[in-house]
């Protein structure tokens, strides 16, 4: 899918912290870029590495730099040597231990020699290891930028000796416009189910979530038994990746289920359910999606899974006692 804008949005204050670092001529050898999966992190990675590796920046450009200072043919990490892309943990501890020996080198074309590694929350000891070794004493002239979803799983060591930048979701109406110069259908729904993510926007429409998400809607005000009959045709064959699209869809539908009930959606989209009380419906919502992202993260049956949060929802055992 062509993408129409180069421009990334919704970070203007991180893009301004950066662009102020440059500009100052104290940059700290080691960034941690954290949020949320999907929102521009690598994007703006990527423009941060351009500008440090050009031999004039002012801070009036700000990140977005002109077509003469394009990654395309000067800053690609397949060319120029200055500049290193690694993707944890699909490249091997050797391969990172060479990087790293390669980093340690004064800089072949550009000022400074830049490093950004995607997925660091997915170190290894090992991996860490090797990466701590080279940050004690940093090269004065390389800079280090490391992605990650959370900062959890990141070890304190490697915590320390870093400046941490965190990225936020981006606001429905700056992610719809986003959709809309990707061309997609539906970019309004899409904004809303996609949490802040690009990224995840994108996953979700190429599976065809959109109708799946209307669908799951459809039948939350149904009853067990046609659920369920629901339920066995679309968890048939599911791929991870489906997967992780239906278990998004299934959480999102669940949300728009407790907006509606607490008065905050005006859809009638549920208006034959009958709930005794709210506080208890909540509660079993927030269990629901906990047994989802448990049960993801555990690897658990994910047919079993959904099928559990299911018959949670419409509480089968007092539906099949007659209750």
């Amino acid at each position: 899918m062509e993408v129409k804008q180069r421009k990334i949005f919704g970070h203007g204050k991180q893009e301004e912290t950066l662009a102020k670092t440059i500009t100052s001529g104290k940059i700290f050898p080691v960034w941690i870029f954290y949020g949320k999966d999907g929102i521009g992190k690598e994007s703006i990675a990527v423009k941060f590495a351009k500008c440090l590796l050009i031999d004039k920046f002012t801070a009036q450009q700000g990140l977005d730099l002109d077509d003469d200072h394009l990654i395309h043919s000067q800053v690609d990490h397949r060319i120029h040597p200055d500049f290193f892309m690694l993707d944890m943990p699909s490249i091997s501890v050797d391969t990172l231990r060479s990087s790293m020996n390669k980093i340690r080198m004064t800089p072949t074309v550009a000022r400074r020699r830049v490093v950004i590694i995607s997925n660091a929350e997915a170190l290894n000891k090992n991996a860490c290891n090797a990466l701590l070794k080279i940050l004690e004493e940093p090269p004065r002239d390389a800079i280090f930028i490391l992605l990650c979803s959370n900062l959890g799983p990141i070890p304190i060591t490697l915590l320390s000796r870093a400046y941490k930048l965190q990225f936020h979701p981006l606001d429905e109406t700056i992610l719809e416009m986003i959709l809309r110069l990707h061309e997609v259908e539906d970019p309004h729904v899409l904004a809303k189910i996609s949490e802040g993510s690009v990224g995840t926007a994108l996953r979700i429409h190429d599976l065809n979530g959109t109708k799946l998400y209307r669908d799951i809607l459809r039948i939350l005000p149904s009853d067990y038994l046609s659920a369920n009959e629901f339920l066995a045709s679309v968890i048939e064959n599911q791929s991870d990746e489906s997967f992780f699209v239906l278990k998004k869809l299934i959480i999102q539908a669940l949300k728009t289920y407790i907006d509606h009930i607490t008065g905050i959606n005006e859809e009638e989209i549920f208006e034959t359910i009958h709930v005794n009380s709210i506080s208890n419906e909540i509660e079993k919502v927030n269990s629901i999606i906990s047994l989802l992202n448990e049960g993801e993260i555990l690897q658990l049956d994910k047919n079993a899974m959904i099928a559990e949060a299911f018959e949670l929802f419409f509480e089968r055992s007092r539906y099949e006692s007659g209750y």
